[in-house]
C-alpha cells in the first residue's frame, strides 16, 4: 500500500474466508485477512455474492482501504453477462451521525382519561361523505394528539466502556503501533498479551450483564415473556429471491417481487360455472336497488351508513416466510389500521349476533366460535374412529388441501350468500364496502412495496375474515353417509363401515358433489396433498381407489390433522414421537434461561416451564390420553429430564422428591385432571356436533378417550 497515506483499491482476490461471508476458508483467504490486520488495512465485501457459478456463488471480488473512514454502501449488481457481478461501493462523505432513537414511554392511564374525554362528533351535524371525512381525521388527529400528550421521551441508556477495558485497549493499540514501527517481537508479546487480556475482559463484563439481566426478569412487566419469545421466534433474514427478470437482493425489490407474487395470489381462481356467476350477478343487482337501511336523522344521505375510510382498507403485509420456498409460499398477514380494526369489531359483533339468534353456521365448523378449540374438533374425530374399532369397523377419512383458502374467497359469492342468509342490508353494505377496492404494501425491514390491488379474498390479520369464510363454506354439500369435520379451512371427511367397498364409495360420492361445490364457488383443492389415510386393526386391507378432480389420491399410513399425527391404528406412537421432539426443540432455544448455570431465580424457570414448554407436551391430550403406558414414560422423562436441569439437581435425587418441592405433578396424573375439566365442560356447551358425541362409560379394556376417566 505505497499509493499514500489514504487509499482504496479493489478486484478479484480469489480469496475465500468465512470473515466476508464465503462458506468456507481457504489458505488464500487466510493470508490476505492476516495481512490485513497486520497491515491496518479494512476488507470491505458485499453482503451478497460476487460470482455465480454452475452450482456456487461466492465472494471473491473485494474492496481493501486504507484510512478510509467514511461510512459507505457496498452492493454486488446482477447486470452484466459475466459470471461476476459488477460490484459498486458508494461513500458518504456529507454524512452526519444519526442521533439515537428516542424511548417513548406513555402514560396509558392518563391516556384513557384523555380518551373518555374527547369531543364527541355528533352523526347529526354530518351532512355528506365529506363531512364525515373530515370528522373522521379530526377524531384521528385527537386521538395522536391524545396519545403526545400523554407521553414523553427518553434518552436511551447508552452502555458505557468498562474503564478497565478502555484503559487495556489504549495500552494494546499503543504496544500494536509500536510493533508496526520497529518490529520488535517485544512489543509483538505485548499486544497479544493485551489483546488477550481485553477479550477476557470482555467475556466476564459480557456474562455479568447477562447474569443481572436474567435476575431482573420479572413475569409482572412482561420481560420474562419478552425474552423468551425473543429467543423461539427469532427473526430470520429472507434471502435473495428469483424474481421474474432478476435475483432481488436488496430489501426494496424484495418488497416488490413478494408484493408482485401477492397480487397475483389475491386473485379468483380459474374455476368457471356460468349459471352460478349470473344467478349471483342478478341476486347482487337486485340488492343494490334496494334501500332498506334504518332511518338516518335528515339531511345525511344513505351512503353514510356503508362508510369505510379508504385508508382503513389500505393493508401493510407481512410475509411469514418458509425456509427454502418461493415468493408464492410465503403467508401474507395484514396489519390494518387500528380505526379499521375497531370498525371491524362493531361490525363482526352485530354479524355475530344474527348468526347466532338465527342458527345459521352449520354446528360442524368449530373454527373461531367461543367454547370451541382444535381439541373439541379432534376429539368428535378420534370418538367416530375409536367407536368403529370396537364394532371392528373401518374409518376411511379424506382430509383436503384448500389452496389459499382465505386469500381467493370469491367476494361477489361471499356477498350473494350473505343475502341468502338474510344478513341486515347495512352490515351487507359495510361488509362490502369493507371488501372492495382494498389495497396493500409489503413490508420487509423499513422499506415498503409500491401500492397493489387486490381483487379477490378476505385479508389474512382482520379480524372479520374467519367468520365471513366460514359463512362463504357454510352450504359445503353434506352427505348421510359420510360426516365432515372443519376448522377454518381444515376440512375432512370421515365414513366407517365393515365393509372397504363401502367407504370407497361413500367416499367418491361425496367428493364428486364436493368437486361440484368447489368448481361453483371458485374454490381450489390441491389433490397432490390431500391425504387418505383408512383407520383400521385389521392387518390385511384390499383398499379401494379414491378420486379427487379426477385424480386419485393415494393412501397413507399417517397424517397431520390441526397440529396432531393421526396414524392409520391409532396407537399414538408416531403423534408422540412428534411432540418429543418438538418439547426438546422449544427447550434448546430457551436453554440459556433454564440451563443449570442460569442465574434466573427458580420460580421463573419453573413459570417457564408450566406456560410454555409443558402445553407442548399436553396439546390436545384428551384425544390421545389413552395411549399405551410405555408411551407416557417417554413424555414423563422429558418433565423429569427438564425439572432436573432448572432445579440443578444431583445425580442422587430422586424424580418424585422433586416434582414434589416444586409442586408439579406427575405428567400423567396433570393430564388427568386436564381431562376431567375437559370432558365435564362438554355438557355446558351449546353446539349440536358436541352434544351427539357418545356419552359411554369407560371401562379397564375401553380403547377410546374417556378411558382417562376410570
Amino acid at each position: 500500500m505505497q499509493l499514500g497515506p489514504t487509499c482504496m483499491f479493489g478486484g478479484d482476490f480469489n480469496a475465500h474466508n468465512i470473515k466476508w461471508g464465503s462458506h468456507k476458508t481457504t489458505t488464500r483467504g487466510k493470508h490476505l485477512k492476516s495481512f490485513a490486520e497486520k497491515a491496518g488495512l479494512d476488507i470491505i465485501a458485499s453482503p451478497t455474492p460476487t460470482r455465480y457459478g454452475l452450482f456456487s456463488a461466492s465472494f471473491i471480488d473485494l474492496a481493501i482501504t486504507k484510512n478510509f473512514l467514511y461510512p459507505y454502501d457496498i452492493n454486488s449488481v446482477p447486470e452484466l453477462s459475466s459470471d461476476h457481478n459488477p460490484v459498486i461501493v458508494n461513500f458518504y462523505f456529507n454524512y452526519r451521525t444519526p442521533k439515537p432513537d428516542k424511548i417513548i414511554k406513555t402514560n396509558w392511564k392518563k391516556y384513557t382519561t384523555e380518551l373518555c374525554n374527547l369531543s364527541t362528533h355528533p352523526i347529526h351535524t354530518i351532512n355528506n361523505i365529506d363531512d364525515l371525512d373530515k370528522s373522521v381525521e379530526s377524531l384521528t388527529e385527537e386521538i395522536l394528539n391524545a396519545h403526545k400528550n400523554n407521553s414523553k421521551e427518553i434518552d436511551p441508556k447508552i452502555a458505557k466502556t468498562n474503564s478497565k477495558l478502555r484503559e487495556i485497549h489504549t495500552l494494546r493499540n499503543k504496544a500494536k503501533r509500536d510493533w508496526q514501527t520497529t518490529r520488535n517481537p517485544s512489543f509483538n508479546r505485548l499486544y497479544n498479551y493485551y489483546n488477550n487480556q481485553a477479550k477476557r475482559l470482555k467475556k466476564e463484563i459480557y456474562h455479568t450483564e447477562w447474569r443481572d439481566k436474567l435476575i431482573a426478569l420479572q413475569p409482572s412487566d412482561n420481560t420474562l415473556w419478552d425474552t423468551a419469545k425473543k429467543m423461539r421466534k427469532k427473526h430470520t433474514k429472507i434471502s435473495a429471491l428469483n424474481g421474474p427478470t432478476r435475483i432481488a437482493f436488496t430489501n426494496t425489490d424484495k418488497a416488490e417481487v413478494i408484493a408482485d407474487s401477492l397480487q397475483n395470489q389475491f386473485t379468483l381462481n380459474n374455476l368457471t360455472d356460468t349459471e352460478t356467476e349470473n344467478l349471483v350477478t342478478h341476486t347482487i343487482n337486485e340488492f343494490n336497488k334496494i334501500d332498506t337501511f334504518p332511518p338516518l336523522p335528515t339531511p345525511n344521505p344513505i351512503d353514510i351508513i356503508k362508510y369505510i375510510r379508504k385508508s382503513w382498507r389500505i393493508a401493510i403485509v407481512v410475509p411469514i416466510l418458509k425456509p427454502g420456498k418461493d415468493p408464492s409460499s410465503y403467508r401474507p398477514i395484514s396489519l390494518l389500521p387500528t380505526l379499521s380494526k375497531v370498525t371491524e369489531h362493531f361490525i363482526l359483533t352485530q354479524l355475530n349476533e344474527h348468526l347466532n339468534n338465527n342458527n345459521i353456521l352449520i354446528p360442524y365448523q368449530f373454527g373461531f366460535k367461543p367454547k370451541l378449540s382444535t381439541t373439541h374438533q379432534l376429539l368428535r374425530a378420534v370418538e367416530f374412529i375409536t367407536s368403529g374399532f370396537e364394532n371392528r369397523f373401518c374409518t376411511g377419512a379424506v382430509f383436503l388441501d384448500i389452496q389459499k383458502a382465505f386469500d381467493r374467497v370469491w367476494i361477489n359469492g361471499l356477498i350473494y350468500k350473505l343475502i341468502s342468509h338474510n344478513i341486515p342490508s347495512s352490515l351487507i353494505k359495510l361488509i362490502t364496502t369493507f371488501l372492495a377496492n382494498r389495497q396493500f404494501k409489503v413490508r420487509i425491514g423499513n422499506t415498503l412495496s409500491k401500492l397493489h390491488h387486490i381483487q379477490a379474498g378476505v385479508p389474512q390479520g382482520a379480524k372479520l375474515s374467519p367468520c365471513l369464510y366460514s359463512l362463504f363454506i357454510n352450504d359445503i354439500p353434506q352427505k348421510h353417509n359420510t360426516t365432515l369435520r372443519i376448522y377454518a379451512d381444515d376440512t375432512a371427511i370421515l365414513t366407517k363401515n365393515k365393509n372397504l367397498k363401502y367407504i370407497t364409495s361413500a367416499l367418491n360420492s361425496h367428493l364428486k358433489e364436493l368437486n361440484s361445490w368447489f368448481t361453483k364457488w371458485k374454490i381450489a383443492v390441491n389433490p397432490s396433498k390431500t391425504e387418505l389415510v383408512l383407520f383400521s386393526k385389521r392387518r390385511k386391507l384390499n383398499k379401494g381407489k379414491i378420486y379427487l378432480q379426477n385424480t386419485e389420491i393415494p393412501w397413507s399410513q399417517e397424517t397431520k390433522y390441526l397440529g396432531v399425527t393421526l396414524d392409520a391404528n391409532l396407537n399414538w406412537k408416531a403423534h408422540i414421537n412428534y411432540i418429543r421432539q418438538k418439547f426438546r426443540d422449544n427447550c434448546r432455544k430457551l436453554f440459556p434461561l433454564i440451563t443449570r448455570n442460569s442465574e434466573m431465580n427458580l420460580e421463573n424457570k419453573v413459570l417457564i416451564y408450566t406456560a410454555i414448554l409443558r402445553p407442548v407436551l399436553t396439546y390436545a391430550s384428551p384425544t390421545w390420553t389413552y395411549a399405551s403406558k410405555n408411551y407416557f414414560k417417554y413424555i414423563d422423562s422429558c418433565q423429569n429430564i427438564i425439572l432436573r436441569q432448572i432445579s440443578k439437581a444431583r445425580w442422587f435425587m430422586r424424580n418424585e422428591d422433586i416434582r414434589h418441592a416444586l409442586n408439579i405433578p406427575p405428567i400423567k396424573e396433570f393430564i388427568k385432571n386436564l381431562s376431567i375439566n375437559f370432558f365435564n365442560n362438554l355438557e355446558n356447551i351449546d353446539n349440536s356436533a358436541i352434544q351427539e358425541l357418545d356419552a359411554y362409560t369407560p371401562n379397564l379394556n375401553t380403547r377410546r378417550p374417556r378411558a382417562i376417566l376410570l
